[in-house]
C-alpha cells in the first residue's frame, strides 16, 4: 500500500498497528465529534476527515497522544466546515428562492447549538470527560485563560438559553 505523504510503501505491520490503535480510540474521538458537530453533520464524517488529514502527515502510532491530536483535528474540520458554510450562506442569500433551507436538527444537544464548536469542545472535555481546564487547553491548542473564559461564557449562554426556554 503506497503512502503519498512519505512517498514510500506502508508495511503491513505499521498498517495493522494504526488500525488497532484507531479501534481503541475511535469511541473517544467519535463522542467528542458528536458534541462539537454542527447540526446535520455526521460525527463519523468528522472523524473520517480528521483521520484522513492526520494520516496524510504521519502515522497514528507515531503520535505521542493520538486522542488529543485527533480531537484537535476534528475541531479543525468543524471550523473549516463552518468557514466554508459561511461563504455559501452569502451566496444562498442572493438566490431568489429560499425554500431550500434545512430543517431544524432534532437532538438532545439542541441547547448546545447556541455555542461555537470550540465552546462545545471545551465544555465536553471539562464537564463530561472531567479534564482540567489546563488539560483541555493543551488538547485544543488554546491557552488556559482562553479555556477558562470560554467555559465561563459558554455556561452563562447555556444558562440564559435554558431559562428562556423554560419561561416560555
Amino acid at each position: 500500500m503506497s503512502n503519498p505523504a512519505t512517498g514510500g510503501v506502508l508495511s503491513e505491520s505499521v498498517l495493522l498497528n494504526d488500525e488497532e490503535l484507531f479501534e481503541t480510540l475511535y469511541q473517544q474521538v467519535w463522542r467528542f465529534a458528536a458534541v462539537v458537530a454542527t447540526p446535520g453533520t455526521d460525527p463519523d464524517d468528522l472523524v473520517q476527515e480528521a483521520l484522513v488529514r492526520t494520516l496524510a502527515r504521519r502515522e497514528l502510532a507515531d503520535l505521542d497522544a493520538p486522542v488529543p491530536y485527533l480531537r484537535k483535528a476534528v475541531l479543525n474540520v468543524v471550523v473549516d466546515n463552518q468557514r466554508r458554510a459561511s461563504r455559501w450562506r452569502g451566496v444562498v442569500r442572493r438566490l431568489p428562492d429560499r425554500s431550500t433551507q434545512l430543517d431544524e436538527f432534532p437532538s438532545d444537544l439542541a441547547d448546545l447549538e447556541h455555542l461555537s464548536p470550540v465552546d462545545r469542545g471545551v465544555l465536553y472535555l471539562t464537564e463530561i470527560e472531567g479534564h482540567s481546564q489546563a488539560e483541555a487547553a493543551t488538547m485544543l491548542g488554546l491557552t488556559h485563560d482562553a479555556v477558562r473564559l470560554r467555559a465561563s461564557r459558554a455556561r452563562r449562554r447555556l444558562r440564559v438559553a435554558i431559562e428562556a426556554e423554560e419561561a416560555q
